[in-house]
């Protein structure tokens, strides 16, 4: 499985595979770890340790243990009713050959794939930006804001408040992203291709995203190519 397909625990309805990665500190340090949302890999704060992560996810027919290719490790909880999050954001420990450190896109009806690096950039606006989702498939934007705070419906009544976010609209007519996309990883559009977020959120034809730094640093993880 590369970044940007489909994927889920097992009682979502399915996510997009953000990146590879590989833990900081023991024992995640000898790890193949896969970076998705919390709301993708942990069904949003509803999870266990070792709960199953299938690819493609539930939605696209995924199901456990045959499309198993992780389990859930780490998860910062997501805060609903007031206190403020900076990521929405998970990690499952993977079996090593089950993941790839490409990036999957469909290119003329043929699959197709790419690498990003692996270090963080900081967004800047009209920051020109990429990603692979599940949903949309690889597409361009560019950055509109930074330092954005946004209320985020989860569904059943909870909502959370984000701050120190970035929002990205298309530089098209076509959608940046939609639903099912939660959990690209976000990089900028230009030489290097370096990670600047990871997709969380998104209406009204703007994309929200966390940035990549945060990110990193509250799993106490690195993205591996």
């Amino acid at each position: 499985a590369p970044g940007g397909v489909s994927v889920g625990h097992v009682r979502i309805t399915a996510g997009t595979l953000g990146s590879r990665a590989i833990g900081l500190t023991a024992p995640w340090n000898n790890r193949h770890l896969v970076l998705s949302n919390n709301h993708v890999l942990a069904n949003s704060n509803d999870a266990r340790v070792n709960d199953s992560i299938v690819q493609p996810g539930p939605a696209d027919g995924g199901s456990s243990p045959g499309d198993q290719i992780a389990v859930l490790a780490r998860w910062v909880p997501i805060n609903f009713g007031g206190a403020a999050n900076s990521v929405d954001a998970a990690f499952g420990w993977a079996w090593h050959e089950r993941i790839r450190g490409e990036q999957y896109y469909m290119s003329g009806g043929s699959d197709a794939f790419y690498r990003t690096g692996t270090v963080p950039l900081a967004a800047t606006l009209g920051m020109t930006v990429g990603k692979s989702g599940r949903t949309t498939g690889l597409t361009q934007g560019r950055v509109t804001q930074i330092g954005v705070s946004v209320n985020v419906n989860y569904g059943a009544g909870r909502v959370a408040l984000f701050r120190n976010q970035i929002a990205i609209q298309s530089v098209n007519s076509s959608p940046f992203s939609a639903g099912g996309d939660s959990g690209s990883l976000i990089w900028q559009w230009a030489t290097g291709v370096r990670p600047v977020g990871l997709l969380f959120a998104g209406g009204g034809g703007v994309t929200f995203a966390n940035p990549i730094g945060q990110v990193l640093s509250a799993l106490d993880i690195r993205l591996l190519p």
